[in-house]
């Protein structure tokens, strides 16, 4: 799972009704990867919260702490 806005992703992903065939797909051993936004969607939790994830990884994900990614650098 790509980096991006990982709440964009999450909303679009329950548009399309795709979080519980991944979810499915991740609990049956199929690997998933996720780098940035990917990673906080795999995620049980975040901090933030208020947000769709696949809760694949027992983790809790926070935020970009720096807000936009263009203000990261």
């Amino acid at each position: 799972i790509p980096g991006g806005e990982s709440t964009t992703m999450g909303r679009l992903m329950q548009k399309y009704d795709l979080i519980e065939p991944i979810r499915e797909m991740g609990q049956e051993g199929v690997p998933i990867y996720g780098t940035c936004a990917g990673l906080i969607l795999l995620a049980v939790k975040t901090v933030e919260g208020g947000q769709p994830l696949l809760e694949l990884m027992d983790m809790v994900a926070r935020r970009n702490a720096f807000g936009r990614p263009v203000d990261s650098f």
